[in-house]
């Protein structure tokens, strides 16, 4: 996602096959008009022994134009149209905090099902802090997963 400059974690899980790092979640569509998804897609998966309560990642945003509000939109847990027992085994984010350079602070609580979840923020944000608060626990494994984060600006004066 070109809106997106980087992605940084306090944590990244690394198993024998793979690094779960959090820049995954910035290329999971093949193409962003009908999100098509990509192949062999690795989530971000925090790296904290337990549940990874307060682990967090911080997006930070191409400028556009500061006029303009920004929308998050988020992929929880670990999607994998291949592999879908993997959302399930994995423990997937029940709440973030989210936080921007604006000020803005609010709690956000994800259904615990595979979906596009929206956040609108506000015009001149430039940086996004995701912090676990709560998890829906995995059946099999503690490590919290993220698929997805896309970014998109939006005309605040047309809502």
């Amino acid at each position: 996602n070109r809106n997106i400059k980087a992605v940084h974690a306090s944590s990244t899980l690394k198993d024998k096959s793979h690094l779960y790092a959090a820049e995954g979640i910035t290329d999971t569509f093949q193409d962003s008009a009908v999100f098509r998804w990509k192949k062999n897609n690795i989530p971000w998966v925090e790296g904290k022994i337990g549940d990874g309560i307060d682990e967090y990642l911080d997006i930070e945003l191409n400028p556009y134009n500061k006029n303009m509000g920004v929308r998050l939109i988020l992929v929880n847990g670990y999607v994998d149209p291949i592999r879908p027992y993997l959302f399930k085994q994995n423990n997937r984010v029940k709440t973030f905090l989210v936080e921007t350079n604006t000020g803005y602070s609010k709690d956000l609580t994800f259904r615990d099902e595979v979906e596009f979840t929206f956040v609108d923020l506000p015009a001149g944000t430039t940086r996004i802090k995701l912090t676990i608060k709560d998890v829906y626990k995995g059946t099999k494994y503690d490590d919290t997963c993220l698929s997805a984060a896309y970014v998109k600006y939006i005309d605040l004066s047309e809502r």
